[in-house]
């Protein structure tokens, strides 16, 4: 039996209520050579149940952890059971627009050297409705805008068999929430990210995506963990040295932006002005005044 062209790796944990649509968005595709993994993350819900009928008839390939592991653990144990020629990851609550695998394969095909590339996507409701579409910044200084934040985050983001064979997410528990961002990272110091200039895939939002203030304070120790990785590291330190501050003043941002959307305005100041006394120049930048304005004049941050 030959092997697929991609797969599609779905971790889940307890989204009994959004996972049939994510898998559904996949098996709907105008492209076919694909293979679906789902990782189950140990649920302890109705996941497995609801699944039943698509594992019995081959239409996905059903892995349950032991207990559970976080997403960059599923995620491992996606690629490192994946045969695809390229794979992209797919969390259990987003979904795939009908002919993204398609728009990939013919990207692929005009690009044969492309390893790392993704596609565009947007922010919608559970009914479908776009309620934000993303800035992404040009990928001619990949390196600086990934520092800048996770433009290609885990959504429309592929990579060749040779890579995901490679590479693995980070498993530490202090860097859970940014896992994604920091593989990425990694990648491109090695590889060049391509891009497909179209929106084809939706990042799904709902009540159960919520923050608390612990965790969202908790990402200075993400990001302290990750400067101390790379400036460890020899390649990364060369890559990534000399935007390691500005790594650090987007985690800030990131920090004052989340706590702007759930209302914690004194946190998202506190950290507003911990970007602005690393860089005073800030001032000059949107993302940074739009955030800052939200956060000190107490407006209801928006998506």
């Amino acid at each position: 039996m030959s092997s697929p062209f991609f797969s599609i790796v779905i971790p889940t944990y307890n989204r009994q209520d959004f996972i049939l649509k994510t898998i559904g968005s996949v098996l709907n595709q105008t492209f076919k050579d694909f293979e679906i993994i789902v990782v189950d993350n140990c649920s302890t819900d109705d996941t497995e149940d609801l699944l039943t009928p698509l594992i019995q008839s081959g239409a996905i390939r059903y892995i349950k952890h032991d207990r559970n592991y976080e997403r960059a653990a599923s995620r491992n144990t996606g690629m490192k059971n994946a045969h695809g020629r390229f794979l992209t990851f797919l969390d259990s609550d987003d979904i795939l627009y009908p002919n993204n695998l398609e728009t990939a394969y013919h990207f692929i095909k005009s690009h044969p050297n492309a390893k790392f590339f993704h596609s565009l996507y947007e922010l919608i409701d559970t009914e479908g409705k776009v309620l934000y579409r993303y800035r992404f910044p040009s990928v001619k200084n990949a390196i600086q805008a990934i520092t800048e934040g996770n433009f290609i985050s885990c959504i429309g983001f592929f990579v060749a068999e040779e890579v995901y064979t490679y590479y693995s997410f980070d498993t530490s528990e202090v860097l859970q929430g940014i896992e994604d961002w920091e593989f990425s990272m990694r990648i491109l110091a090695r590889y060049p990210i391509a891009r497909i200039p179209y929106i084809n895939a939706g990042i799904v939002h709902h009540g159960s995506r919520s923050n608390t203030q612990f965790k969202l304070e908790s990402y200075v120790s993400k990001m302290d963990y990750v400067v101390g990785k790379f400036k460890r590291d020899p390649l990364l330190q060369r890559i990534y040295g000399k935007h390691l501050n500005r790594f650090r003043r987007s985690c800030f941002l990131l920090i004052a932006s989340q706590a702007n959307t759930s209302g914690f305005y004194d946190i998202a100041s506190k950290y507003v002005r911990k970007a602005w006394l690393d860089n005073p120049m800030l001032i000059f930048n949107t993302r940074f005044l739009r955030i800052a304005q939200i956060s000190f004049m107490r407006i209801k941050g928006k998506l």
